[in-house]
């Protein structure tokens, strides 16, 4: 039985959506470490980790 357009478009809708919560996850880490590495001493990575964690 072949779906109905309704029924692929929300298939497709639903795999847009994981796509771009997939990319936001792989996207994620490369930021944390970059905040991370812009701290020369301990006040500032403490500071980067709060900036880190209210993406």
């Amino acid at each position: 039985m072949f779906p109905t357009t309704s029924q692929a478009t929300a298939a497709c809708a639903a795999l847009f959506c994981c796509a771009l919560l997939c990319g936001a996850a792989w996207a994620a880490p490369p930021v944390t470490v970059a905040l991370l590495q812009m701290g020369a001493d301990g006040n500032n990575i403490a500071a980067n980790l709060d900036k880190a964690e209210r993406f």
